[in-house]
């Protein structure tokens, strides 16, 4: 009697064994049938250039059961049809979604769908960024300011998304000065000394693409000319004999000399007269 119900307790718990053995491979099985998609380039949120040509594959992703009814679902929730410049198509292991020139209104959340064996809805989504480069615009290379006077290095940066500007002199942040201003068009310069003089770099970086480009500034620092007091307001001259008058000035750089009579006309294109603009000499 004993060894029965001894028989019995062992039968059971075999039983019981069997039962979980079987449904953990029976769940694993299951597991491993069932569907699923695929996008690449992989990654939730995707960007590239906006105006170069882009393509993105929804890809069916293990199961032994057929993909069908495949459709991409573009942002504003319309099905995408195949047709310029957003175009689908059919690849041997999913759906492709391609755009030939990308504008940065097409940006938004894209969303694969198919049906798995008839019965499985699937559905996978990406974030895609179209953006604009960084261009740099009203930008020169070589650029200067006044002595004591407020002017602007200018340089204007633009891009989607909304690019970081950051502007150093001579490797120190502009922001730690306290006559530069930063503004949309550039860095405002409030009463420039000579110390102003140097070389600016703009940088422009946008986290969302990675993206990074700068521009290198030379800037001087201009001194307006003055004429010198020591030139006499009169000077007189033998009729009939070469007569030679002078005019000195300072400024940076080194001014140009241009000479004018009483009828206000300029002496370096009236004959008789010779005018050296570099030495300011008239004769």
């Amino acid at each position: 009697m004993w060894l029965c119900s001894e028989w019995k307790l062992w039968t059971r718990w075999l039983f019981y064994a069997l039962v979980i053995c079987t449904l953990s491979v029976s769940s694993t099985r299951s597991q491993e049938s069932k569907g699923s998609l695929k996008i690449t380039p992989e990654g939730a949120s995707l960007s590239s250039p906006s105006g170069t040509g882009y393509v993105v594959f929804c890809k069916a992703e293990g199961g032994e059961a057929p993909y069908t009814d495949f459709k991409w679902i573009g942002p504003t929730g319309q099905e995408v049809e195949s047709r310029s410049p957003t175009r689908v198509a059919t690849t041997n292991s999913g759906y492709a979604l391609s755009f030939d020139n990308p504008t940065a209104q097409q940006s938004g959340q894209y969303t694969c769908k198919a049906l798995y064996g008839n019965t499985v809805n699937l559905i996978k989504s990406v974030n895609i960024t179209f953006y604009h480069d960084i261009t740099f615009e009203d930008c020169s290379a070589s650029q200067y300011l006044i002595l004591n006077q407020e002017k602007e290095v200018k340089c204007t940066v633009r891009g989607n998304p909304l690019p970081l500007v950051a502007w150093t002199k001579d490797g120190v942040p502009v922001g730690q000065r306290e006559r530069y201003e930063i503004t949309e068009k550039g860095v405002t310069v409030k009463s420039a000394t000579p110390a102003d003089r140097g070389t600016y770099i703009v940088s422009a970086m946008v986290s969302a693409t990675g993206r990074f480009d700068k521009r290198n500034i030379t800037v001087e620092v201009y001194t307006p000319p003055k004429i010198s007091d020591k030139m006499p307001e009169s000077s007189e001259m033998i009729e009939g004999s070469l007569g030679r008058l002078e005019c000195s000035a300072e400024g940076y750089p080194h001014p140009r000399f241009y000479w004018f009579d009483k009828a206000n006309r300029n002496l370096s294109t009236v004959n008789g007269f010779q005018v050296d603009p570099k030495a300011g000499v008239l004769l």
